[in-house]
């Protein structure tokens, strides 16, 4: 990667330290290492530098990005803990992905503990939530308990953050519901008609009969409970339908440049 800063070498397993009950560290019997994935430099030394005197192995990555990933998965550390208010959010994600696929455990830390984002990084893998504004002391000793293998997130705690989000699941299934009664033809269709082709256009690209579109989009519009192409393509946006999403939730679709395959 373009640069893994260090602060500190490994230690070895005799060096590394564990907590006490009080936050304190005790000597440990095994190799723990901790990566502090933060953009903000201040915040990363600031960490490094606090566990590092206390005989943990730790370094800092940046700048971070989804293709420096292999590279810290390689160092192997023992916790990974992620400033979400340092990076986007399709960053965040993907390196909480990658982490845990990996069995590397991810704590993500935030100024905000509301954020829907949290809730996503413990959806996609986060074993651990911490408080941005605790005190560099609590931080440390929160860190060395996860080490320990301590739970700090609560089950409690993790089905709060995981109510919005699945709760906001739960209102776009219903909103998309209707969609999933047309066929994978009617949805391409459907598609070709959001993209503002009409029917006698969709008929020369997909190389198929007027008459053949023509049922398929009486069909699509039977079935959204409309009466007209301008009623159906509005629902669809109104409703975030796309093409792509439906091609997610069926594997089975096949979604080409236009949208349509060659066959009827």
């Amino acid at each position: 990667m373009e640069r893994l800063a260090a602060s500190g070498g490994d230690n070895s397993a005799s060096d590394i330290l564990s907590p006490k009950s009080d936050g304190s560290p005790v000597r440990g019997s095994a190799d723990r290492r901790v990566l502090i994935i933060d953009n903000n430099l201040l915040v990363a030394e600031a960490i490094v530098l606090a566990l590092t005197q206390l005989g943990f192995a730790a370094r800092f990555a940046m700048p971070i990005t989804p293709t420096h990933a292999l590279d810290l998965v390689a160092w192997q550390p023992g916790l990974a803990l992620l400033d979400i208010d340092s990076v986007d959010s399709t960053t965040c994600l993907s390196f909480v992905s990658i982490l845990s696929d990996s069995n590397i455990p991810v704590a993500v830390m935030g100024s905000r503990l509301d954020v829907p984002l949290l809730g996503e990084c413990v959806r996609s893998g986060a074993s651990s939530v911490i408080d941005k504004g605790s005190s560099l002391a609590d931080l440390v000793s929160i860190i060395a308990r996860l080490l320990a293998g301590d739970v700090v997130l609560s089950d409690d705690e993790k089905r709060r953050l995981l109510e919005p989000i699945q709760r906001e699941a739960r209102v776009r299934r219903e909103r998309l519901a209707p969609f999933d009664v047309l066929t994978d033809r009617e949805k391409c269709v459907l598609a070709e008609l959001m993209d503002g082709h009409s029917p006698g256009a969709i008929a020369r690209r997909s190389s198929v009969s007027i008459s053949t579109v023509r049922s398929q989009v009486k069909a699509v519009l039977q079935k959204l409970g409309v009466n007209s192409q301008l009623a159906a393509t509005s629902l669809a946006r109104r409703s975030g339908w796309t093409i792509e999403e439906s091609r997610n939730g069926d594997s089975r679709l096949r979604v080409p440049s236009s949208h349509l395959e060659a066959s009827a």
